[in-house]
Order: C-alpha cells, then sequence, then structure tokens
C-alpha cells in the first residue's frame, strides 16, 4: 500500500524518513510502527509537539520487503510527490530521519555520521533550515 504523508498542512516542523515500514504499509500512515513508538510516545511530547502539529512523510511511499529494491520510476514518481508535499507544507525545519533522508536532503556526500546534531542552512531553500539527528532506530530499545 502507497503511504502518504500526513499532519498539519502548514506545519513548521518537516520529519522525513526513508520508506514505510511493514505497519505503515498496513495501515496507510507514516511512524506508526515499532520504530516509530519512541518518537511518537517520547521524542515529540519532549519537543512540546504531538502528531497533528508536524508534518511526517518518507522519501518512498511503499513498503520494500527485503531483496527487493525500487525502480527508477517508483523513484522519481515518489520523489515528485515529495516534492509537492515540502512545497505545499512549506516548513522551516525539514529532520530527516536516516542516512537516505539525509542525503537527499543535504547531498549525496552528505555522511550522517559526520552531520547529525548540527543544524543546516537548505541548500535548495534560502529561509529553511535541516537539522539531521542520528536515526531514531539507534535509540529504540528491542
Amino acid at each position: 500500500m502507497r503511504v502518504p504523508g500526513c499532519g498539519k498542512r502548514n506545519a513548521e516542523i518537516f520529519f522525513c524518513g526513508e520508506f514505510p515500514g511493514v505497519q505503515e504499509s498496513r495501515e496507510g500512515e507514516p511512524f506508526v510502527g515499532r520504530t516509530s513508538r519512541d518518537f511518537n510516545k517520547h521524542l515529540l511530547p519532549l519537543l512540546g509537539l504531538r502528531r497533528g502539529d508536524v508534518w511526517l512523510t518518507n522519501l518512498y511511499r511503499e513498503f520494500v520487503p527485503d531483496g527487493q529494491t525500487y525502480d527508477k520510476e517508483q523513484k522519481a514518481r515518489d520523489i515528485e510527490e515529495l516534492r509537492e508535499e515540502l512545497a505545499a507544507v512549506n516548513p522551516r525545519l525539514i529532520v530527516p530521519i536516516g542516512a537516505a533522508a539525509t542525503r537527499f536532503f543535504l547531498g549525496d556526500d552528505a555522511d550522517l555520521d559526520e552531520v547529525h546534531g548540527i543544524l543546516w542552512r537548505d541548500p535548495n531553500h534560502e529561509t529553511r533550515l535541516i537539522f539531521p539527528p542520528a536515526h531514531i532506530a539507534a535509540y529504540t530499545p528491542e
């Protein structure tokens, strides 16, 4: 199932992961799976936020089982949809979750180990900022 972004249409904060997991695919909503439990239960409240205050999305819109990959047409379609979401929401801050999302927003050379925890200016938007944290899975207990 395709999983579109969701949240507040004019949210100031735009969270973007790489792709939906199994649970997200079942429910049709991003950031609802096992890895996202702590995000929803602890991180957002710690920041004084609720799911309805932010925009939640992914680079790619469909769960891909192990061993399978997206083809070029799927990637292009999903990235175009992401760009449309970004234009519609027009956030002040993008929080890319994971290495793929970080590279998408900061460039192919961005190494998450080197750029996480630093506030960056969006190279494609003069007033927007990007803050890549260490991947949320790193904080999620098994």
